[in-house]
């Protein structure tokens, strides 16, 4: 049996351990939410990042890393947070997820025009770029076949 073949039966149970704690945490309530949410929270409460801190005896860059998922709390100060997080949540649940918006007023779900049945939709007749009290500018006039001017003074 070679060495990479003893460290690979070593590695499962390793791997399992490591699951096993994980799915600890989730069960004890450990795993803190996504920091977007921790800031949601704290912004619906209308709490500053400076009042957290201070609460929780700590500076501020501590609780702007928490918030942007660089750090996490450890200890008594995870207990602490975990606690203002979970009675934040109670008060100011997330919001429902949004519905998709409906289509703009003439267009149907795919973003193609609707056509209105009480309006003429002017099928068989060509549509026309210039105003009808105006006459049509005349057609562009065709270049000379010759053009001298483009010659080489050589």
């Amino acid at each position: 049996m070679s060495e990479n073949d003893a460290q690979m039966t070593d590695q499962p149970p390793q791997l399992f351990t490591a699951i096993d704690s994980l799915l600890a945490a989730v069960d004890e309530g450990t795993v803190l939410p996504a920091p977007a949410e921790r800031v949601r929270l704290r912004e619906a409460a209308g709490l500053t990042q400076a009042a957290v801190a201070q609460a929780l005896g700590l500076r501020v860059p501590s609780i702007i890393a928490w918030e942007a998922g660089r750090a996490e709390p450890r200890g008594e100060r995870l207990e602490a947070y975990r606690r203002l997080i979970e009675g934040l949540a109670h008060r100011y649940p997330a919001p429902a997820t949004p519905a998709a918006p409906a289509p703009p007023p003439g267009r149907d779900d795919a973003g193609r025009r609707l056509l209105d049945p009480l309006q003429p939709h002017h099928r068989g007749r060509p549509r026309t770029t210039h105003h009808p009290r105006f006459p049509k500018p005349p057609p562009p006039r065709p270049l000379p076949r010759h053009r001298p001017w483009c010659r080489s003074r050589r």
